[in-house]
């Protein structure tokens, strides 16, 4: 038997999966108080059974397509205080307009922050033609942004064959066996920071462990690189940074990579430059620790100057004066707590409160067996770095309806774009899942419940998954197609035209790629497999998994 593919693609009844449940519970011996269907609990009126019985006739044909002409009467009629009038079917009833108690009414809504709407048209009218009409909930029923672009016919990106220095020091620093402590100098040595030693001091805080070409480049990129060296030298003996070296197999070495200290942090604090509790100092490498705990120490490390690298080539590509790097446990990253009957409570996906009238659908998340469940309660992101850049978050040209809201200056004009970056190019499985599982429902669902990334909108995140090559980011984005698949459903609206946030805003890049100033990623197509089959009338191809070349959104621009 041939299915509709749209009727196909709606899933399960949500009523069934609640009976299923129902059954469930009631087999575990729950005592259950069914507010489902609304099936009555109350016996029948014996009068009204009693008419229904009378009013069977011994033989009964089918009634008229339009239903009788008695019943269309009654149904058409109104009743008042008087007793039911006679029907209004075809006429027409005057109407008394008040212009003073609506001009009193729309003084009242601009009071409390309303606005005049002259669309009254729902979301999903105006698919037929390919358009889409503007959502009803003003600042907060924005539709996903669109912050990549298909890739342009002409663009090349052909990499250099020599590689930048910013990216090889990373492969000589991948061939790093051991590493030697820098002597300490005692007693420390007093001094009183300026304002760039504060900002070196805070990146370092903030990345964990980074080379000192790597703050160079970041700090005085047009002054020698012993300007860097010096200024690094004061703050570790005033045992501000802890400092140590990579050593490969050979004896060669690479720059000398840096730490905070809780010393530092402390000075940070103080100077208002850190957050008011500032996490402890990095586990650095320590020479005292066991063997399997320097090795566990080292590969930490080594990952921290990586995504150290790849963080500081994106803000020198976005212009320094408008990026700069956040602190990863900043607000807008951890789940708010939802106020229930019960006090302080989890936010799930059945206490989500969406914009524009929609409903979360498909928030899953994969159990220890492998299952794929309903999700529960949600957990909080946290990604290996943030880096915001200033007046990027409606994306370069393409995104910029996100500016104006009926025709009117918005907040979202100025906001940033937020890039949480994590280095990771596992492929759909175990951990990975979870992770992006986790980035998914954040995107798709409770991050409307953060003042960062909420109505009020000031920035846009989109999440960043860095690979070590080409090959392996478009792998992990095909990886990804079939599972991301949580969405901002509408009632009425096929699964076609639902608002996939995840999915447009999770992309995967090569890990070079932001070193030689590359903005190529690759991310999963803007529907799931499933939605994609219904939209092509139930081609299977249409349902393959695939990762889509794309371009990133961001402002290039320097300094000058």
């Amino acid at each position: 038997m041939n299915i509709s593919p749209a009727l196909r693609a709606t899933g399960t009844y949500p009523f069934v999966k609640l009976e299923q449940a129902k059954r469930r519970l009631a087999a575990d011996g729950v005592d259950l108080i069914d507010f489902g269907k609304g099936d009555p609990m109350e016996a029948t009126d014996p009068a009204i059974r009693r008419a229904l019985i009378d009013a069977l006739e011994e033989r009964m044909g089918y009634p008229l397509a339009e239903g009788l002409p008695e019943l269309r009467t009654a149904i058409a009629s109104w009743c008042t205080a008087a007793g039911r009038q006679s029907p209004f079917v075809a006429q027409t009833l005057p109407m008394h307009v008040d212009r003073d108690r609506l001009a009193a009414h729309t003084a009242r809504q601009r009071a409390r922050g309303g606005r005049h709407l002259s669309d009254l048209r729902q979301p999903h009218w105006d698919r037929a033609a390919g358009t889409r009409a503007p959502e009803r909930q003003g600042a907060g029923a924005l539709p996903a942004p669109s912050l990549t672009e298909p890739l342009a016919q002409t663009a090349t990106h052909a990499l250099p064959q020599r590689a930048s220095e910013s990216y090889r020091e990373l492969v000589e620093l991948d061939r790093a066996r051991s590493a030697r402590w820098a002597s300490v100098t005692a007693p420390m040595r007093p001094l009183t920071p300026d304002g760039l030693d504060l900002e070196i001091l805070e990146t370092i805080a903030i990345l964990g462990h980074v080379l000192s070409s790597q703050l160079h480049r970041r700090f005085n990129p047009r002054k020698a690189p012993t300007t860097t060296q010096r200024r690094l030298k004061r703050l570790s003996d005033a045992g501000l940074v802890k400092r140590f070296q990579f050593h490969r197999g050979d004896g060669g070495g690479v720059p000398m990579c840096y730490a905070i200290s809780n010393r530092g942090l402390q000075l940070l604090q103080a100077a208002g430059a850190a957050e008011p509790d500032p996490p402890a100092a990095p586990p650095a490498f320590t020479p005292s620790a066991a063997p399997a705990g320097r090795e566990r120490q080292l590969r930490q490390a080594r990952h921290d100057v990586h995504v150290a690298g790849w963080v500081l080539a994106l803000v020198a590509l976005a212009g320094s004066r408008r990026a700069r790097v956040r602190a990863t446990d900043a607000p807008g990253l951890q789940v708010p707590p939802h106020d229930g009957r019960g006090g302080r409570e989890a936010l799930g996906p059945a206490t989500l409160r969406l914009p524009g009238g929609r409903v979360p659908h498909d928030f899953l998340r994969t159990d220890a067996s492998g299952r794929r469940v309903e999700a529960e309660r949600f957990d909080s992101v946290r990604p290996h770095a943030v880096v915001e850049i200033l007046g990027a978050g409606t994306g370069a040209t393409p995104a910029t309806p996100l500016a104006q809201i009926d025709g009117e200056q918005s907040p979202h004009a100025d906001c940033a774009l937020d890039v949480l970056v994590e280095r990771d190019d596992r492929t759909a499985a175990g951990k990975l899942v979870a992770k992006l599982e986790r980035y998914e429902h954040f995107l798709a669902g409770w991050s409307v419940h953060t003042k960062r990334y909420g109505l009020r909108l000031r920035a846009v995140p989109l999440v960043v998954f860095v690979c070590r090559d080409r090959a392996r980011a478009r792998a992990v984005a095909r990886s990804a197609d079939s599972l991301l698949r949580a969405c901002r459903a509408y009632p009425g609206e096929y699964p076609f035209d639902w608002e996939y946030h995840g999915r447009r805003q999770i992309v995967f890049v090569a890990e070079r790629d932001m070193h030689e100033g590359v903005t190529l990623a690759y991310a999963v197509p803007p529907l799931p497999p499933q939605a994609r089959i219904a939209a092509a009338g139930g081609d299977p191809r249409a349902g393959e998994s695939a990762g889509e070349a794309r371009e990133l959104l961001l402002i290039d621009g320097s300094d000058g």
